[in-house]
């Protein structure tokens, strides 16, 4: 079992890793546990499905602040409705770090995309960048998301191809 014992700095590229000696990370920081997380997070369910990943709480969801679970699953379900046919896959973890809260860390991870909408005939591919702040909630521990936001870092179906931008 891999666990992250200390914080670390990305280069400017955002891929290399330094790390520096501190203490043990909390349970949910666990490197391990959250690379099977973000893996069962599995981009091909449905909203209400990942719905169950999110706590009844989240902090942060994109560009709003404290919702509740309800309003994420309305939120998602809004992108499914703009983007029904979607592809994405999970390509790495590029930074990872405990957070100030307690039994927390937060994630940022690399996808590819590729999104169609046959209403508008429109297709939207390339790699995105999505960052997780996740804790563990409830009495057994159970990894929750707390927080997300992201960004597309590059478009075009090329990008999608080549796994890079």
């Amino acid at each position: 079992m891999r666990t992250v014992t200390n914080r670390w700095a990305a280069v400017v590229t955002g891929l290399a890793l330094v790390f520096m000696a501190g203490a043990p990370a909390h349970a949910a920081c666990d490197l391990d546990k959250i690379e099977t997380f973000l893996k069962d997070r599995a981009f091909t369910l449905a909203a209400d499905q990942k719905i169950a990943l999110y706590a009844r709480r989240v902090l942060r969801y994109y560009d709003r602040n404290r919702m509740t679970r309800n309003e994420v699953l309305k939120a998602m379900r809004s992108w499914e409705t703009r983007w029904p046919d979607r592809i994405y896959k999970y390509m790495r973890i590029t930074n990872f770090e405990e957070t100030d809260a307690r039994d927390a860390c937060r994630v940022t991870f690399n996808y590819k995309f590729i999104a169609y909408d046959p209403q508008r005939d429109r297709t939207s591919a390339g790699i995105g960048e999505t960052s997780l702040v996740i804790a563990e909630r409830g009495a057994n521990g159970v990894l929750r998301i707390v927080g997300e936001w992201g960004t597309v870092k590059c478009r075009g179906l090329s990008k999608f191809e080549s796994s890079r931008c």
